[in-house]
């Protein structure tokens, strides 16, 4: 047999695949949460507020994940003016689910609140199968939709299948293990219905259907055997039944990330009032060797909806030629925290320029999580990577990265108080965060780009 499945399904896939049972030749994983501590729930530090309604949804079956009904209660007033999560939990239920559906996941949500402020406690390490997935020897097939454009379509959404196949890449039976990463859809990795949801990269030569009948001995249909293989965003045009069509790459390698990537690095500067990201910290140096803002738990921040400047510091960079992102963007930060505890949050963001009657439009690229613990004077480094995302920034659009710590209601709010107990007895306090960006102290932007010299498509080899 063999085992498939995307998302929660991803999620039970792996589990099926952890116990190593002789039935089952082969496991397709796409967007597997594995780590609840640092994937859907908390988002790696701050807890993402959309869980209530998927709740809803597969509890009490009314409603769906993005529930206007939910949405408009995170907005009501007397919400609003409440700071504690347990009471949060409770204002999240009155009047709009039902008191059977509140009794059913009550002492789970409960468990999400008292858990919220340490991303090592007990309560994640207990539902995260991550750790264990090394232990794998059934042939298994990690899948993951990274489109980056029109916001968060790929895995930034829920599972992270990169690092599934990292972590189970530690193992002895490393080799057992396959990466596929495509502009698609989180939930585009594994059929569902009749299978149109599929993109074509899963359905021709690296499909689903080739991949099932190789292990399960249905048929010999041609095999890829390629343990990573990447569908570009980018491709060269081709002349199709008199038209021109763009034929997305196909980039096959041994390891991630596929080497031939160039990198490339920008620097957080400040000049005067003007944030910017530079492509050098020698020759464009701040004239502030530090920029600040304040975490204020009492109010949203409804970026971009209705952002509260005095919350957010972005920094803006503009392109003089094309940039085709592909891989994994990482931050490295310098930050200096006046409380025990807060949450930074980073957003690299995609402007693109109103053109032939089309408004301006703004694309979340990833997003990045991380959460700085620290008081007085003491700065703190954080280093973290997104998940993989693709996008083609060209000259004229506008590459930023937003630095936050309350992005409310989309994120719960944090009250800046050190976990433990008496965590939710204090009052909550306003948070001053600076983020630092000298030559002692240089904030960065890594990522990756795919040089047009991967023109050549690069197709595996069919294995009998």
């Amino acid at each position: 047999m063999g085992a498939v499945g995307t998302s929660y399904e991803g999620f039970t896939t792996i589990a099926t695949a952890i116990t190593n049972h002789p039935t089952l030749k082969v496991a397709i994983a796409g967007g597997a949460p594995t780590d609840n501590g640092k994937g859907p729930f908390t988002r790696n530090g701050p807890m993402w507020t959309e869980p209530l309604g998927y709740m809803k949804y597969y509890i009490g079956q009314t409603g769906l994940v993005d529930d206007p009904n939910c949405n408009s209660m995170l907005l009501d007033p007397k919400f609003v003016g409440n700071l504690d999560l347990r009471t949060y939990a409770d204002l999240m239920f009155q009047g709009q689910f039902s008191e059977s559906i509140f009794e059913q996941i009550k002492s789970e949500w409960m468990n999400f609140a008292v858990s919220f402020p340490d991303v090592n406690a007990p309560y994640w390490k207990e539902r995260q199968i991550l750790s264990r997935t090394p232990e794998i020897r059934v042939p298994t097939y990690h899948v993951g939709g990274i489109g980056g454009i029109g916001g968060l379509h790929g895995d930034c959404c829920s599972g992270d299948s990169l690092n599934n196949f990292l972590m189970a890449s530690t193992g002895k039976y490393w080799k057992r293990h396959h990466l596929m990463l495509g502009n698609w859809d989180h939930g585009d990795s594994t059929p569902y219905d009749d299978g149109s949801n599929l993109h074509p990269l899963t359905t021709y030569q690296h499909g689903f259907n080739a991949i099932m009948s190789h292990y399960l001995k249905r048929t010999l249909l041609p095999f890829p055997d390629d343990r990573v293989v990447i569908q570009s965003n980018f491709g060269d045009p081709v002349a199709a039944n008199g038209e021109e069509i763009v034929v997305p790459r196909v980039i096959t390698a041994e390891q991630y990330p596929p080497p031939g990537l160039k990198k490339d690095v920008l620097y957080f500067h400040q000049n005067g009032s003007t944030l910017s990201l530079s492509e050098s910290k020698a020759t464009a140096p701040s004239e502030s060797e530090e920029s600040t803002y304040v975490d204020d738990p009492t109010k949203l921040n409804l970026f971009p909806v209705a952002p509260d400047p005095s919350q957010n510091l972005i920094f803006n960079f503009k392109p003089s030629q094309e940039m085709p992102f592909m891989g994994n963007m990482s931050l490295d930060l310098f930050v200096r925290v006046d409380t025990p505890q807060a949450d930074i949050i980073a957003v690299p963001l995609q402007t693109v320029p109103a053109t032939g009657g089309m408004p301006a439009q703004m694309n979340i690229l990833t997003m990045c999580k991380l959460v700085g613990r620290a008081g007085g004077d003491h700065v703190v480094h954080l280093k973290t990577g997104s998940c993989p995302m693709m996008a083609d920034l060209k000259p004229g659009d506008t590459l930023s990265v937003l630095i936050t710590s309350n992005l409310y209601p989309t994120y719960a709010r944090n009250t800046n108080n050190a976990p433990g107990d008496g965590y939710y007895d204090l009052p909550p306090k306003k948070a001053t965060i600076s983020l630092l960006h000298s030559e002692k102290y240089p904030s960065r932007i890594d990522f990756t780009l795919e040089p047009r010299g991967l023109a050549e498509e690069v197709l595996p080899k069919a294995k009998p």
